[in-house]
């Protein structure tokens, strides 16, 4: 943390905190959730953007045609020299069909479901028990 003193020296501190003055530190930082916040001025405000934006697109001109994104295989096939799709026996190109992908959830919910109905059966036998002996 850089603390400005009389003039224009400028002197270094540091601090040990503790973790909660940390916080409160930095806390006070954050605006409350009702106040408006200005994020963009100048230039990039948007009450200004639409007026630069006519004098940018008269100055410059307008943008070039964006060009596609590669897809994976021409990624591949410009880094590695080959098609990744090319087989090399048959020399065909393989289409992708499908991936599975097993969702592990609904298995789990199951077994959650099962060990609580197991651990609550026995807990009512337990308790059965428990208040048999006692009578």
């Amino acid at each position: 943390m850089k603390l400005k003193t009389s003039g224009r020296i400028e002197a270094k501190l540091l601090y040990t905190l503790k973790m909660l003055e940390f916080f409160k530190k930095q806390v006070c930082h954050i605006p409350p959730h009702y106040l408006d916040v200005i994020r963009h001025y100048g230039l990039s405000a948007s009450h200004v953007k639409a007026a630069c934006k006519t004098i940018t697109d008269k100055l410059l001109g307008k943008a070039g045609d964006i060009k596609t994104a590669k897809n994976w295989r021409e990624k591949q096939t410009d880094f590695k020299g080959k098609d990744p799709l090319l087989c090399t026996i048959r020399q065909m190109v393989m289409v992708f069909m499908t991936a599975h992908i097993s969702n592990p959830l609904p298995l789990v919910k199951i077994k959650l479901q099962s060990a609580f109905l197991l651990k609550s059966t026995l807990l009512v036998a337990l308790l059965r028990l428990f208040f048999r002996t006692r009578a």
